[in-house]
């Protein structure tokens, strides 16, 4: 009888553990609803974006500036408020700059003169 006894109650521990399948319908997650306006949103987007757009521009006028700062014609005003250097000495500040703009312009003149070499050809 013990055996008997032993082998209900494993079964009504199984039927009890075992339970019957749900409604998924009652399971699905639920969605928060949007209260707000799409007009709103895309405002507030805009918004944000102009913003954006508008540091972007401000780092770039920033960055323009600091580039502007160190070019020729700014060390050349510079150079020529300096009483103290001789007009040898002006001149060979800018030595190198006037190397690679040589180089630079000779560079283009060969160019020039290979491409109207080949338009003769043809």
């Amino acid at each position: 009888m013990e055996v008997s006894n032993q082998l209900n109650q494993r079964r009504q521990s199984a039927s009890t553990s075992m339970k019957p399948p749900e409604d998924k319908t009652e399971k699905n997650p639920k969605r928060h609803k949007q209260n707000g306006n799409v007009v709103d949103v895309m405002e507030k987007y805009i918004e944000l974006r102009l913003k954006q757009a508008e540091e972007e521009m401000a780092r770039d006028r920033e960055a323009t500036k600091q580039v502007d700062e160190f070019s020729i014609k700014n060390c050349i005003v510079v150079l020529s408020t300096m009483k103290e250097l001789s007009p040898e000495e002006n001149a060979h500040a800018f030595k190198p700059a006037m190397g690679k703009l040589a180089k630079l312009i000779g560079g283009i003149k060969e160019r020039l003169t290979l491409a109207n070499m080949n338009k003769k050809k043809i």
